[in-house]
């Protein structure tokens, strides 16, 4: 998917200006895009599918029109442990076959000890060590590593024959696994702060380009780079942010998130947490997350400025995770008042149960020192006792002393 946006994007930057993006209902019935020529500029109109079909726009490359078809599964690019529907879905099966099939939605994979010549085949708690000629355990935390793809599990990262948590490691810190570094950047062996789009914004999205682009890298000489095509309505061109701009947490938080429920990524996908368990729809919120900010790091101008009909046709796997981040987000913050409100009256509740301890508890002080009182005014009430010849006589006397 990212690979056809940056091939157009490519060929537009090609003929020198930007394609333009407009919504139209001119487009022909069965059709959903059509590309011409208005002067300088190129016209790419867009009518989004109905009735669950969708738009094969890669043949706007070379045909300038592309037409509604019916959606197609996806053959041979899941890996074992991948949700799936039918066999050719996955890469097992259609290399090897017998044993890799799609088995209660999910494609198999060799277990441990199995033979393997490469890692796509065995399962994802498993890479394959070629030196060995077998499926073996990925690593935890702490364990022992190679410099083989994926002999540490996710979301580890093999630093220095050790599995370490990625994104973790500080700036300057020693690695050989950009993945292990919170910048998921290094120089020389170093974690390092990665490129800066100079005059960049934080927590903004892509700069419109009037030139190039240009970034600084450390204490490196400034680098330019051409600006990228985006997919709006005026053609406007941009510059992404730098690898040092980028917020990583979404993507951090993923990682955390599949070692808290001890869930595998294919060794494959090297460190990348991209593989889907469930069904897209199924998949958690800090998936989705995890996915958009993936899709921001290749090519952020791709989303920025998208009319409706682009969300719906060229970036609509971006706007949907966007969307349904969105609604469980709002039902999420939905819950959250509820449960705030039910706390609330909870605390409320508490709070008269308490008040009304107190009361009784005062009344009770209360009537206590009321009988006090009455005691105290009926002994003071009584006559004196009379005094004896002998008590008179000692009164003047210490206690202590001995009249002996």
């Amino acid at each position: 998917m990212a690979i056809i946006l940056l091939t157009m994007a490519y060929v537009a930057y090609g003929m020198g200006e930007c394609p333009l993006f407009k919504c139209s209902k001119d487009v022909e019935e069965g059709f959903c895009a059509y590309a011409n020529q208005i002067k300088d500029d190129t016209m790419i109109n867009l009518n989004p599918c109905k009735n669950d079909l969708v738009c094969n726009y890669e043949d706007l490359i070379g045909k300038n029109t592309a037409k509604c078809v019916k959606p197609e599964k996806s053959l041979g690019i899941k890996y074992p442990g991948e949700y799936c529907e039918q066999n050719e879905e996955c890469t097992g099966f259609t290399s090897i076959g017998h044993g890799m099939e799609c088995q209660d939605n999910t494609c198999m994979g060799k277990e441990e000890n199995e033979p393997c010549t490469f890692s796509m085949t065995c399962a994802p708690e498993y890479y394959c060590n070629v030196k060995a000629g077998k499926c073996l355990t990925r690593g935890k935390l702490n364990d022992d590593c190679t410099s083989e793809m994926g002999s540490c599990d996710t979301p580890y990262v093999c630093v220095k024959e050790k599995c370490v948590r990625a994104g973790t490691l500080e700036v300057g810190e020693p690695i050989d696994n950009d993945f292990a570094c919170k910048t998921l950047y290094s120089e020389n062996g170093r974690c390092a702060v990665g490129p800066k789009l100079k005059g960049y914004k934080e927590g903004t999205g892509p700069m419109i380009c009037h030139g190039n682009c240009t970034y600084i890298i450390g204490k490196s000489p400034e680098a330019h780079e051409p600006c990228t095509c985006g997919h709006t309505e005026t053609g406007t061109k941009f510059c992404n942010p730098g690898y040092g701009d980028v917020n990583f947490s979404d993507i951090f938080a993923y990682y955390h998130y599949m070692e808290h429920y001890n869930l595998s990524c294919h060794s494959y996908y090297g460190n990348l947490p991209l593989c889907q368990h469930k069904p897209l729809s199924n998949m958690s919120v800090q998936y989705k997350k995890a996915m958009t900010s993936f899709y921001r790091v290749l090519e952020w101008s791709a989303f920025t400025s998208n009319p409706d009909c682009v969300k719906k046709t060229f970036t609509s796997y971006y706007w949907e995770l966007i969307d349904d981040i969105e609604h469980n987000i709002g039902t999420t913050d939905e819950v959250k008042k509820q449960r705030k409100k039910a706390e609330e009256s909870n605390a409320g509740m508490r709070s008269i149960g308490v008040y009304m301890v107190i009361i009784i508890i005062l009344a009770i002080l209360a009537t206590t020192l009321a009988y006090y009182c009455l005691y105290r005014n009926e002994s003071d009430s009584e006559p004196e006792k009379k005094k004896s010849p002998e008590e008179i006589a000692l009164q003047d006397y210490p206690k202590d002393h001995n009249p002996s």
